[in-house]
């Protein structure tokens, strides 16, 4: 496994304790459908998110797309277009979504949608710090 896929596993295990943390239950992380051909694997559909679960107090779906980035912001160029699309028709039909930012300074629960993020924009670690559904940082 490359490096990077390595280190996006590490940030879906942290993310999936977080959202365990704050009551989310049946948590999973979505595998992406693939299928083998000609001995490559190759993805043939896009998965909704990285992890799912539901809140059990209003019985909520709950979606969760992770990046992990160690930079100080967080580009909107780390979104694969369906990944936005995704977590905005959850929150339409009255879910839960969230971005979860893992970074070497934490671990931070962002509620979708995120003000003023949009093409060209970006997340700022101290917004993120500001507004991390998790208050600890570990």
């Amino acid at each position: 496994m490359r490096q990077q896929q390595k280190q996006g596993a590490r940030g879906e295990e942290q993310a999936a304790a977080a959202l365990t943390r704050l009551g989310v239950e049946m948590v999973v992380k979505v595998e992406t459908p693939v299928r083998l051909v000609r001995g490559q694997v190759i993805r043939h559909k896009k998965a909704d998110a990285d992890i799912t679960g539901i809140y059990p107090a209003t019985g909520q779906r709950v979606l969760a797309e992770v990046k992990t980035h160690d930079d100080n912001t967080l580009p909107w160029s780390e979104f694969r277009p369906h990944q936005p699309v995704r977590l905005s028709e959850n929150v339409r039909c009255k879910g839960l979504s969230f971005v979860i930012w893992v970074h070497s300074a934490g671990v931070f629960v962002l509620t979708w949608p995120i003000p003023g993020f949009a093409p060209g924009a970006s997340i700022a670690l101290d917004y993120a710090k500001r507004f991390n559904l998790l208050k600890e940082i570990y």
